[in-house]
Order: C-alpha cells, then structure tokens, then sequence
C-alpha cells in the first residue's frame, strides 16, 4: 500500500473508471487522489508525476520498465503518456479535474501541458508549475529522476 502524503486524502473511483488492464492493476486510478490535497493550485503534469513516482515506487518503476520516461530520449509511448490518458479518463468522468497550461521544465517544448486537481478546482489563475515547484524542492526542473 502507498504511503500517503500528509493532508491527502483517500478517494474512491466508480467501477466504470477502474475496469481492467494495467492501470487498474497498477493502482493509478486511485493513487493520484494521494498526490492531491483539497484547497491546492492547479498542479503541472510533472508535480503530480513526481509525487507519484515518490509514494508509488514500485508501480512507477514497473511503468518505466515497460515505456520509459522521455527523459531517456525519445519513444513512441512513455510513463508521462500512460498516466496523462488514466488520468484524464478521471476527469472525463468528473472525479478529477484538468485544464490546459504553459508546460516548463523538462517538458517545455511542448508548449503546453495537462495540470490537476481536487474537482470543481482552483480558479483558472492558480497555477503551480513543475519549474516552480521543483526549484522549491532543490531539484532541476529540467532533469528527471528515476527511482532505483
């Protein structure tokens, strides 16, 4: 079981998100609600990403083992992807919401990127980038980590 961060809160999907496949198995429907607190910004791609590679290790590295992370060059499909597609199949059933946003960091030249949050979400304006968050936390915004 993931460890929780403090102020997070568990959070229940419907049966028609979970399904089956490699996303159920891995527990990511659910463990994003882990990496949210109430009452946050809107959160970059990359700050939710990190914080699930931090309390999911184990899932996170079966995920880079079977796509990689672009930040070991380029691939058709990666980590980011996978959990950008579960992720958003939350928000299309309402229980987490997203917007689009400037992507920074690592991600940048994509100009721009998925950000999250605890439904309804924040007002469009509260915004906290990967950059940001990153340099408050002493890493590089534009390196990756990958746990070993």
């Amino acid at each position: 079981m993931p460890k929780r961060m403090p102020e997070r809160r568990g959070h229940r999907i419907s049966s028609k998100t979970r399904g089956g496949g490699i996303g159920a198995k891995l527990g990511v429907y659910d463990d994003v609600f882990l990496c949210l607190s109430p009452g946050e910004p809107w959160l970059e791609h990359g700050i939710v990403e990190h914080r699930y590679k931090e309390l999911c290790p184990a899932a996170y590295l079966e995920m880079i083992d079977r796509w990689g992370h672009v930040s070991q060059g380029p691939r058709r499909y990666s980590v980011t992807a996978f959990l950008t597609r579960a992720w958003s199949q939350l928000a299309r059933d309402g229980i987490l919401a997203t917007k689009l946003g400037p992507a920074t960091g690592l991600y940048q030249h994509n100009g721009s990127i998925l950000y999250w949050a605890i439904p309804p979400g924040p007002e469009a304006h509260r915004i906290r980038t990967w950059a940001d968050f990153a340099a408050d936390i002493g890493l590089s915004p534009d390196v990756w980590t990958i746990p070993e």
